[in-house]
């Protein structure tokens, strides 16, 4: 049986025959349908969970000294490790942060102090890259395509590890000759950091300051419009306490907070004995308990502290006498602390170089040794000085057992062999 088709009407037949010569309509712009709201496809997720979600634009802001910066790095290597951001949930991935503003101190002070107080073993590999030169993101030929190309590069460098996040810090120092106040001009650089989050995947993380008065993020008011959430880190002046406040959140509950401290880490001495330290954040009050458990398990001097501690305590042994109660009220010391005078230091430090069969040292030898020491066992409260006296202020240290508490002092006889296993000395002789 042959079949005929329908004899098909004008309207039919130009239909069918536009639908056979028309291109199929594909949508410019994200077209998602109603009926398609659960279907495939990209989803809204976190970073830090509450804080900072993937794939968007953020803010990190605050006042000169407010910690903001230092926000920036704990909150990028929480990401770059995988660790909780203040007990915050974090998802893992790469991280390349450019150091535009300060990038000395955070390469040589910033992330050592982070490495040091979280004990990060030498052999873990972090997913954190620093990029140490500034950027243009403002003109038609500055580095908006050169640092997407690199950072592209970069990403290629971990195929098993997600980009996760990009940080400018700061934005002022990535804006080149642009205008803060001006709409037009911070529209570019806010597109073209948008083009960089668009073509990398990545989030970007922007550090950036705020007006003269505190009251707002610096600029015109496009910054804060054309970004997803933005976090206002502010400092107590009294207490020294940081907050960050969630100031806007676009698709999430905002106003949340967070307290957090700035500890100071000891990374070392300069040439000339002054100590290098920079901070790392931690939250309210582990200040406090870190400290409470450096002190118990004693000072750890350098070769330098442990000759200058040599000398004091033996300059105390055969000179000490008791502070007596002006002293002590003048300068908080304990009662029934001894002290010496600086003459009685200088001659037994001399004393014991001589005896170590070293050529008599001069006075001035001995004072410049001095004074390279002193700053550092001062603030970690093992010595006082007041001109012309000093003493031991209390601190245990390590290798001078008579400073650590005795048992008969309320201690366990575990407590004290603990305590005395940590004062033993590391084992490499010193000499003078």
């Amino acid at each position: 049986m042959i079949h005929i088709p329908p004899i098909q009407t004008g309207e039919e037949f130009e239909a069918e025959t536009l639908a056979m010569i028309m291109p199929v309509f594909q949508s410019r712009f994200g077209r998602v349908k109603w009926r398609d709201l659960d279907a495939p496809g990209p989803i809204y997720e976190y970073l830090i969970d509450g804080w900072i979600s993937a794939g968007d634009k953020s803010i990190i802001g605050g006042p000169s000294r407010s910690g903001k910066s230092f926000l920036g790095i704990h909150a990028s290597m929480c990401i770059a490790r995988g660790t909780p951001f203040f007990g915050n949930a974090v998802k893992q991935g790469l991280v390349v942060y450019q150091a535009g503003e300060g990038a000395r101190g955070v390469r040589r002070k910033r992330l050592p102090a982070y490495r040091k107080h979280f004990n990060i073993p030498d052999d873990e590999d972090v997913p954190f890259e620093l990029l140490t030169s500034e950027v243009d993101l403002y003109r038609a030929d500055g580095d908006t395509r050169p640092l997407i190309d690199e950072i592209n590069a970069i990403k290629a460098e971990y195929p098993d590890l997600p980009l996760a996040a990009t940080v400018i810090d700061t934005l002022a120092t990535a804006t080149g000759g642009a205008d803060e106040n001006s709409g037009k001009d911070m529209g570019t650089v806010m597109k073209n950091i948008a083009l960089i989050q668009k073509e990398t995947g990545a989030a970007v993380i922007l550090i950036h300051h705020l007006n003269s008065s505190g009251t707002k993020l610096r600029g015109h008011t496009s910054i804060y419009a054309n970004v997803d959430q933005v976090i206002m880190v502010t400092r107590d002046e009294v207490t020294k306490i940081r907050t960050a406040r969630l100031d806007k959140m676009k698709d999430d509950e905002d106003g949340v907070t967070l307290k957090f401290e700035l500890m100071s880490v000891h990374l070392g001495e300069r040439p000339d004995g002054k100590p290098i330290s920079s901070c790392v954040c931690v939250p309210v009050g582990s200040k406090e308990h870190i400290k409470a458990d450096m002190l118990r398990r004693g000072w750890s001097p350098n070769p330098t502290e442990r000759r200058v501690l040599t000398a004091m305590f033996e300059a105390l042994k055969r000179h000490g006498r008791l502070a007596g109660p002006s002293l002590e009220e003048s300068h908080k010391i304990k009662p029934l602390t001894e002290v010496i005078e600086w003459s009685e230091y200088r001659d037994v430090a001399r004393s014991l170089a001589m005896d170590d069969g070293v050529e008599e040292r001069s006075a001035d030898a001995i004072r410049k040794e001095f004074e390279r020491a002193r700053d550092a066992l001062f603030n970690a409260g093992v010595i006082g000085v007041a001109k012309p006296y000093l003493w031991w202020a209390g601190r245990p240290v390590k290798g001078f057992q008579h400073t650590f508490p005795k048992a008969d002092e309320g201690r366990t006889n575990g407590g004290q062999a603990a305590d005395k296993a940590l004062s033993e000395f590391d084992g490499d002789d010193f000499k003078w």
